[in-house]
């Protein structure tokens, strides 16, 4: 398990939050913030990031047959996800 703050990660207003931690805050200041729909997207990826991990670790343990391409893709992810490189 990497040292990441467990989930589950929420959205409120334009932070994500893991019960009374911060992990995040999409920026709408500074004048490079992307528009309202976008930052919610991203707000929305950024809070599903623990449940993705946990769903590629469990495909990378199964020994169900996938596609190389796919196979790679998921440990590239995990690897990232974890602080190595992609």
């Amino acid at each position: 398990m990497s040292a990441h703050t467990a989930g589950p990660w929420e959205i409120f207003d334009a932070s994500i939050i893991a019960g009374d931690i911060c992990i995040a805050t999409i920026e709408t200041d500074g004048g490079y913030e992307a528009d309202p729909a976008t930052r919610q997207a991203n707000a929305r990826l950024i809070a599903a990031a623990p449940e993705m991990l946990e769903a590629l670790e469990n495909i990378e343990n199964d020994d169900t047959h996938m596609p190389a391409t796919a196979w790679r893709m998921i440990q590239s992810a995990i690897r990232k996800a974890k602080g190595g490189r992609a």
